[in-house]
């Protein structure tokens, strides 16, 4: 199975990376385990503390509940002692309230006392303590009369009767049937206390902090008692948090609130006395602050952590990657001119494994420079043994060839004509046959085609026209030697095939800084198999002309042989053509593009 390739990553990235995990780790686990471990503590505490604050409160509303049962309590034995309120019209109000005063006292325990015998006429306190006409629903007296004498806590109500004001005419009234000393039922005592002063204490320690625990106070049958004047809304959620801690209503839980967003703590207590159930509640959150506090603490001493990490892996990464950049700058520049120029001895690395990378480096350089001059000076040795291979592919059919017309010159006698052709040849022979020299001038190559021509024109005569046009060609530019004259042997070779007379055209230009010569003859012109076979050729040259290709004479040399030698002489900026000519004859064109 192929393994996907990893893409490098910078070593920048990682060293912060590695740098910032171990410390990012710590921090995360040392965060859940303090979380969850000193959450669940504070949650336990908050439970204790929950119970006790709770357990306060219940006493002392109950302890104002009580003293207004003890109101109660007392006119309801006065009354059995002097039998000042009877189950007759002609009872006397004013010395039934005096009676009152009297047992209520100077510190007044309650803030109305109300009376409703059985035969009518209730009075009540006003103020002043001076008696006022009462009224009484008798469903609710049939209620209070059917105790027996025992207490009833109403729930909180409203009402203006007693011209309170705002908030202060909400009112609470614990109501107790009034007997005489026969144990029979006469009437109805009742002792009404403002709300506020009732829930007096839970009220202030409410006032006292934003945070104060929450508090609740339903009845046995779950109707809410305080918050008294509660609305519908608050009222409906009062009654799901009774549900909910009605499962288990003497251990300490958790609820949600009604938007279920936020998470409440609480704890739950039942008086004896009044059968009224006390929770109280506290937001997690403000449980929980001293964590998030805390929380918070590690969270900015991580910030701090993270810039000092930062800072000191920017450092320690930038003291690491320096070097390797400069090692880089170093590879990008290096050239085969320059590679074992460039020097990393002087240049200093903090880190011992860089310093060995630097020194492997230097190493490398000087070794693949020494491998480059060996390389640059078997190329060289190369391409003087192929181009002096090529030089000597020569075809020698000419020597014969004049050798022939030398010896007909010689038998009519022409001595001078003679003379000349021997002389003409052997510079021939002496040029072609100096292999210790591969490359010449325009000039030197220009003169070695004129003698050739004029070997061939003294062969054929009269039937052979010669004209050379190259007296603007740069004359000191440097080629190869022989490679004009085969292509000059070419255009006599194939271009006397047909009846003379015959004609041979070298004509030269230049063209900037580069130059052209074309050689035409009057012959019948390439073949279309032999264009073809040439085109073949000359492409795989272009394809790779350092291939080892050896190619045998077109005539002579060859075009090839003269194309080959002039692309690994000029590469790129070599202009070789051929073709036929309008007319149909032959022409080979030869030269160099400006560099």
């Amino acid at each position: 199975m192929r393994r996907a390739k990893r893409f490098p990553r910078k070593m920048q990235e990682q060293v912060f990376r590695h740098t910032l995990i171990i410390p990012l780790l710590i921090l995360v686990l040392f965060s859940a385990l303090f979380y969850f471990y000193v959450s669940q503590i504070l949650i336990d505490r908050e439970h204790v503390s929950l119970l006790n604050l709770n357990d306060s409160r219940l006493n002392q509303v109950e302890a104002n509940l009580r003293e207004l049962d003890y109101v109660t309590a007392n006119i309801n034995y006065a009354n059995r002692l002097t039998g000042f309120l009877t189950d007759s019209q002609d009872w006397s109000k004013q010395s039934a309230l005096n009676t009152v005063l009297s047992v209520v006292g100077s510190e007044r325990r309650a803030f109305r006392v109300n009376l409703y015998p059985n035969s009518g006429g209730a009075v009540g306190t006003d103020d002043s303590w001076s008696y006022v006409t009462r009224t009484m629903d008798a469903e609710l007296a049939g209620e209070i009369r059917a105790l027996g004498g025992k207490k009833l806590l109403s729930a909180p109500y409203y009402t203006t009767r007693y011209s309170a004001g705002g908030l202060r005419n909400w009112f609470l009234s614990v109501y107790r049937a009034a007997l005489d000393a026969h144990n029979e039922v006469i009437g109805t005592l009742e002792a009404v206390e403002r709300c506020d002063q009732i829930f007096a204490p839970i009220i202030s320690y409410a006032h006292q902090r934003d945070d104060a625990e929450l508090l609740y106070i339903f009845d046995a049958d779950g109707a809410l008692i305080y918050p008294y004047g509660a609305a519908a809304d608050e009222r409906e959620g009062a009654r799901r948090l009774f549900a909910l801690t009605s499962e288990n209503p003497d251990a300490p839980g958790e609820v949600r609130g009604a938007a279920g967003n936020e998470r409440y703590q609480y704890v739950r207590s039942q008086s004896s006395y009044s059968g009224w159930s006390y929770i109280s509640l506290q937001r997690q959150r403000v449980i929980l602050r001293p964590v998030y506090r805390l929380i918070l603490l590690l969270v900015c001493a991580f910030v701090v952590l993270l810039l000092l990490s930062v800072l000191i892996s920017w450092e320690f990464s930038r003291r690491m990657v320096r070097p390797v950049q400069h090692l880089k700058h170093i590879v990008q520049r290096l050239r085969l001119d320059t590679l074992a120029l460039e020097k990393t001895d002087d240049y200093s690395v903090p880190y011992e494994e860089l310093d060995e990378l630097f020194q492997e480096f230097q190493l490398m350089s000087q070794s693949l420079g020494r491998s480059l001059e060996e390389l640059q000076a078997s190329r060289q040795l190369e391409f003087k043994s192929r181009m002096t291979a090529l030089q000597v592919q020569m075809n020698p059919h000419f020597y014969y060839n004049t050798l022939s017309c030398i010896s007909i010159l010689a038998e009519y006698g022409r001595t001078e004509e003679v003379t000349t052709m021997c002389q003409t040849l052997s510079e021939l022979m002496r040029y072609i046959t100096d292999v210790q020299t591969s490359e010449v001038t325009l000039a030197q190559e220009l003169d070695i085609v004129r003698k050739y021509l004029y070997c061939m024109q003294m062969r054929y005569q009269e039937s052979l026209r010669i004209e050379m046009d190259v007296d603007e060609l740069p004359r000191e530019a440097r080629i190869p030697k022989l490679i004009l004259q085969p292509l000059v042997e070419n255009a006599v070779k194939y271009g006397t095939d047909c009846l003379p007379p015959w004609s041979l055209r070298v004509r030269g230009a230049r063209e900037g800084e580069g130059w052209s010569i074309w050689v035409e003859d009057s012959g019948g012109g390439f073949p279309p198999e032999v264009l073809e076979e040439l085109g073949r050729r000359v492409r795989e040259i272009d394809e790779d002309p350092s291939a080892e290709r050896m190619p045998q004479g077109i005539g002579g040399m060859g075009m090839i042989n003269v194309y080959l030698r002039w692309k690994l002489y000029c590469h790129e900026e070599c202009v070789f053509e051929f073709g036929n000519g309008a007319e149909g004859h032959a022409c080979v064109r030869i030269g160099r593009r400006p560099a």
